[in-house]
């Protein structure tokens, strides 16, 4: 018997170990891509606070009071990074709500965009097509709608997002 229970620890404890992620190897090794003039910070502050996020993911939702309360509070000594990281395997309408706060970020209101998503996630997560939805918030917050389409699937900003996921991969996120 005491075999058999140790075994089972055993194959147990290696089920667990294998279920826990790794950090790719190669890449950056790990690390952070450095902060450029292309992310989309507030604050003026170090430390730098870099959050990879998905708009579609109720977690990064619930975070968001505590990234508000940190940017408000401490904006002269913190720095507050956003980087995209839609999910798209579980969050579908995660990338192109990222494609949305891109191209109003275009137009100087990415984060009334990033606020206006999140807030209202419920509404847009589940839909088929939150083009729509994505659009009237534009025109909510202020932007040239005609631009913002046209941003919102322009190839820069894909490659804007995809080089967020690509960082973030690469380290560990």
């Amino acid at each position: 018997i005491w075999t058999i229970a140790i075994a089972l620890i055993v194959v147990a404890l290696y089920g667990a170990i294998k279920l826990v992620p790794t950090v790719p190897s190669g890449g950056n090794g790990g690390k952070i891509a450095e902060v450029t003039g292309e992310d989309r910070s507030k604050g003026s502050g170090k430390p730098v606070l870099v959050e990879y996020s998905d708009f579609q993911c109720p977690a990064c939702k619930r975070f968001l009071p505590v990234l508000k309360q940190i940017s408000d509070e401490l904006s002269d000594k913190v720095t507050v990074v956003y980087r995209y990281f839609p999910l798209m395997s579980i969050h579908p309408n995660a990338r192109e709500a990222a494609e949305a706060a891109e191209a109003a970020g275009r137009q100087g209101k990415f984060w009334e965009m990033h606020d206006k998503l999140f807030d209202n996630q419920e509404a847009w997560a589940g839909q088929s097509d939150p083009s729509p939805t994505f659009e009237n918030y534009a025109r909510e917050i202020g932007v040239n709608v005609d631009d913002w389409k046209r941003d919102a699937t322009s190839s820069e900003v894909r490659q804007r997002i995809e080089r967020d996921i690509q960082d973030g991969s690469q380290a560990g996120i």
